[in-house]
């Protein structure tokens, strides 16, 4: 079973891109310590995204989403 989700609609429209990474940060060390999560949206991109923020989301997995197998 995977986990899915679930970085903010309002934090990916409103928020900084730091805010954006580091939220991100946490739910993948958090949630994603199991090797079953996949990092998104809450429910979808909003239409009014800053286009930094979802290019944030994309870094973070770039950074921190790699599980190692030893």
């Amino acid at each position: 079973m995977a986990i899915m989700g679930d970085v903010l609609s309002t934090l990916i429209a409103e928020g900084s891109k730091d805010a954006v990474l580091e939220y991100s940060k946490n739910l993948i060390r958090r949630v994603g310590a199991g090797e079953s999560f996949i990092l998104s949206s809450d429910c979808s991109i909003p239409l009014n995204a800053k286009p930094e923020n979802i290019a944030a989301m994309a870094e973070a997995v770039e950074e921190w989403g790699w599980y190692s197998s030893t």
